[in-house]
């Protein structure tokens, strides 16, 4: 994955459709956080807010919130959607 855009389109799909084994296969932290500034405004708010979340509570990781999207309600329940894309990082 020489080209750029290449490398950014297996990170957003490995983002949104990848299951936790795939992860470490796919993806490399430092590449992540380089390429983060673009992907959080490719992949859809509820991917952006479970990565930004978990990087958070993980130390050794720093994703800064750069979209400039409103945030997310506030629900006492997570979505379906939030709960799937949580469970496949964790």
């Amino acid at each position: 994955m020489s080209k750029p855009r290449q490398r950014t389109g297996l990170y957003r799909t490995v983002l949104h459709e990848g299951l936790r084994d795939d992860l470490p296969h796919y993806l490399n932290q430092d590449l992540l956080l380089q390429l983060w500034p673009v992907l959080c405004k490719l992949v859809g708010r509820t991917v952006r807010t479970v990565w930004e979340d978990a990087s958070r509570a993980d130390s050794r990781t720093s994703f800064v919130s750069c979209c400039n999207s409103p945030p997310a309600p506030v629900s006492a329940r997570p979505s379906a959607r939030a709960r799937s894309v949580s469970r496949r990082i964790s």
